[in-house]
């Protein structure tokens, strides 16, 4: 009876094991799809383009300092123009080895014939900048307001110190001026340049004059 006994507990103690290894095991948890972070795609499925923005860091006040241009180039020997622009605005710095007038022009057809100028000097501590235009390949480049338009130049400033001119303006790329010319950006801008030992704008650079490219900026 004794042995009866004893092998039914051996049978209950086999079947209670059995169970326990059959019990279902926990799954492991799941991500909630609510916590995941998916990326906004940009218009088109394509990269977002990067923005050209103009610095904004830019003041008309006759000095140039590091990070107000975004783009600069020595377009003669002491003579760096430095330029920023967005969808409608250029602004621009001229930065020159004289204690003259510096000068910059857009796009002439021939040599300095009709040429979009600004040309600038400091006399007495004042920045004086004239928005001019050239009426032939050599000149005369009268101010704009001389021939029936207008003067364009925004904001303006200008400095002389030790022997190097500063002159910064803006200007509208479009100004509806018949004496402008339209800049577009992105235009790889055709420029002339010359630079004067004197303040008076009357007599011709004595220091040196040139050509070259400038490309403005993708707005």
């Amino acid at each position: 009876m004794k042995l009866l006994s004893l092998c039914c507990m051996v049978a209950l103690l086999v079947m209670a094991a059995a169970c326990t290894e059959q019990q279902p095991q926990d799954a492991p948890p799941t991500a909630d799809p609510t916590s995941v972070t998916t990326p906004s795609p940009s218009p088109g499925g394509g990269a977002e383009p990067a923005a050209t923005l103009m610095p904004s860091t830019w003041v008309a006040d006759g000095v140039i300092s590091g990070g107000e241009y975004a783009s600069s180039k020595e377009v003669g020997p002491g003579y760096t123009v430095h330029w920023n622009n967005d969808a409608e605005l250029l602004t621009m710095g001229l930065e020159a080895q004289v204690e003259g007038w510096v000068a910059i022009g857009f796009d002439p057809t021939s040599r300095m014939n009709e040429a979009d100028m600004v040309l600038g000097w400091v006399e007495g501590g004042q920045a004086i900048l004239q928005d001019q235009f050239s009426i032939g390949p050599t000149g005369p480049h009268p101010p704009d307001t001389d021939l029936g338009g207008t003067d364009d130049l925004l904001e303006r400033a200008g400095n002389e110190q030790d022997g190097t001119t500063v002159i910064e303006f803006s200007r509208r790329l479009d100004t509806g001026d018949a004496y402008d010319r339209v800049l577009v950006p992105g235009q790889t801008v055709h420029i002339i340049w010359a630079l004067s030992s004197n303040d008076d704008p009357t007599p011709m650079h004595d220091v040196g004059r040139g050509s070259a490219e400038i490309t403005l900026a993708t707005a």
